[in-house]
């Protein structure tokens, strides 16, 4: 039981670490109180699911925790693992966000050139 407990803790430290900053350095306060409920709700999310599962089912628990490419057995699942990574399309991500209105506001700005053909006025 106190192994389940240190690796909850430490997963939620290493998650408050790593969360925090992601979150408040682009801020630039720690008065942000989205990112203190977004960073709680996450934490007991996923440490619940942690808790739960080791003492529910260990062996799945053990599977959960070794993945990606180097951790598949299978050379083919390597590859899909590999290249499942790569599926992240930014362009693709900024227009989801843009179209449901996720935090990204956006403004059409028309750009349009104009030059004065002085020699038209003088032929007039």
């Amino acid at each position: 039981m106190t192994k389940l407990i240190t690796y909850t803790l430490t997963t939620f430290l290493i998650g408050l670490l790593i969360l925090g900053p992601l979150l408040f350095l682009p801020a630039g306060t720690f008065v942000y109180w989205q990112a203190w409920v977004f960073i709680a709700v996450f934490l007991v999310c996923v440490n619940g699911i942690g808790v739960y599962l080791s003492l529910k089912g260990p062996a799945l628990l053990e599977r959960r925790r070794n993945v990606g490419p180097a951790k598949e057995q299978r050379p083919g699942q390597r590859i899909v693992m590999a290249l499942a990574i790569d599926l992240v399309d930014g362009d693709q991500f900024v227009e989801m966000l843009k179209r449901f209105s996720l935090g990204v506001i956006t403004k059409r700005v028309e750009v349009e050139q104009v030059s004065v053909d002085k020699n038209w006025f003088l032929a007039i």
